[in-house]
């Protein structure tokens, strides 16, 4: 089980240190990733720009917060800029990325989602 550090000021009470469930690296910018946690909650770390991977800083720059229960998958839209997350509350959330919104709250799904995607191709959504 993988546990990531948090420097986000609200977390502080939670010794800084979630359960990840799991982890989705932006296509776009690959020193960019977003992880999604136990707790419902979703952050979004920069893996800093330095090529030497020993000295390397991560940094949680965004947080999110839209699911009740565990995040079970992320996905990116080709862009960067847009990200999906499904969740075991059953709902699927577009965030924009610029904004720092959520967008859309999707409602449907009768059992936890597995994954979900963007197929970019044909600027379509898919979950399962």
């Amino acid at each position: 089980m993988l546990k990531l550090a948090t420097d986000d000021q609200q977390n502080k009470s939670k010794a800084n240190m979630l359960e990840v469930t799991c982890i989705e690296q932006n296509p776009k910018y690959p020193n960019k990733l977003a992880v999604g946690y136990l707790d419902g909650s979703l952050r979004l770390f920069d893996l800093g720009a330095t090529p030497d991977a020993t000295n390397q800083t991560i940094t949680s720059y965004l947080t999110f917060n839209g699911h009740k229960s565990a995040v079970t998958t992320i996905g990116f839209d080709a862009n960067g800029v847009r990200m999906c997350s499904g969740s075991k509350d059953t709902d699927l959330v577009l965030w924009d990325l610029v904004s720092e919104t959520g967008l859309f709250r999707l409602k449907g799904h009768k059992s936890p989602i597995n994954k979900a995607l963007f197929m970019n191709k044909y600027n379509i959504l898919i979950s399962w």
